[in-house]
């Protein structure tokens, strides 16, 4: 399985949001993690979707609270939910691969713990 396994990156948004993250502090696997999948340095990276098992939303949990939540002044996890639902949003219109699995294929990885309610939302209204 794994000289087989592969997984694809879509390729929607602009950081600081989407397509990076941490790389130094306490959530750096997040960061880690689409640094090598989005560079090839992982033996897991696909290059073209239809060679795909999985699908990564790469998404930045750990950037949004940065950048969204600053000043924080409530944590209210409603802004995170809305940015998440705006991307795969367009990931399901744009591409049949959220369609065929209703995203059950699809993940996001974040060491942050808002990611449990927004992945749970997100996949509810998809489905």
């Amino acid at each position: 399985m794994e000289k087989r396994f592969k997984i694809w990156v879509y390729k929607e948004g602009e950081r600081p949001l989407v397509h990076g993250g941490p790389l130094n502090n306490i959530y750096g696997v997040e960061g880690q993690f689409l640094d090598e999948m989005e560079h090839g340095k992982s033996p897991f990276s696909a290059s073209h979707p239809d060679e795909a098992h999985m699908f990564l939303l790469p998404i930045s949990v750990a950037y949004i609270i940065s950048y969204v939540y600053k000043p924080l002044v409530t944590y209210s996890r409603d802004e995170l939910q809305r940015l998440v639902q705006d991307y795969v949003g367009v990931v399901a219109d744009k591409y049949p691969y959220w369609n065929r699995s209703k995203g059950a294929d699809h993940f996001l990885v974040s060491c942050h713990d808002w990611v449990s309610e927004i992945s749970f939302i997100s996949a509810v209204l998809y489905l």
